[in-house]
């Protein structure tokens, strides 16, 4: 089983009454260090995906870090920290 990154820091970046962002520092196994945003202290958040001017959507990879548990379409996706290989989705259109 492959381990996570470490998380490093968080820190509020804004919040509001509906909801906070918070900045995620991490460190992966290979040393490198990212940051990023994401929703926080919401277990049921929606992610909001922009489409370009020709219709395409701007997907980047990401995986749940904080999350032990991820379900789509009420199958488990990512168990114990781990993704399970399932990918229940709908692919929408591919480039």
């Amino acid at each position: 089983m492959t381990r996570g990154p470490t998380i490093l820091s968080t820190r509020t970046v804004t919040s509001s009454r509906l909801f906070k962002v918070e900045e995620v520092g991490l460190r992966f196994a290979n040393g490198q260090q990212v940051s990023y945003e994401r929703l926080a202290g919401h277990s049921g958040s929606v992610l909001v995906v922009p489409i370009t001017a020709d219709d395409g959507l701007l997907l980047i990879r990401e995986y749940a870090v904080g999350f032990e548990h991820v379900l789509i379409n009420g199958q488990p996706v990512i168990a114990h920290g781990e993704h399970t290989g399932a990918l229940p989705g709908k692919m929408l259109r591919q480039n």
